[in-house]
């Protein structure tokens, strides 16, 4: 065994039966979790399907929040709230 692989096994050892999911995981091709697939079709501005709504449907209450707070603070401004701290010595 490789020393990568062998000091990756011991920081996380696996029981039988999670290697035997792992490896099913890996022989069918390393399919996507049905939520991990729903909020890559969000991103690519795809529609999704009712059922993929509703997968994701918790995360709309903080994209409306997000939305709600506008365009967000220029970083050049941050950057200086940031060193007018430091000045101060917060």
């Amino acid at each position: 065994m490789s020393e990568p692989a062998r000091k990756r096994d011991e920081l996380e050892p696996l029981t039988v039966q999670q290697r035997a999911a792992v490896e099913a995981w890996k022989a069918a091709g390393c399919p996507e979790q049905p939520e991990v697939a729903a909020l890559r079709k969000k991103i690519r501005r795809e529609p999704l399907t009712p059922d993929e709504a509703a997968l994701i449907a918790p995360t709309r209450e903080t994209d409306a929040r997000v939305a709600a707070m506008g365009p967000g603070i220029p970083h050049a401004q941050v950057a200086a709230e940031l060193a007018e701290r430091l000045r101060r010595g917060g």
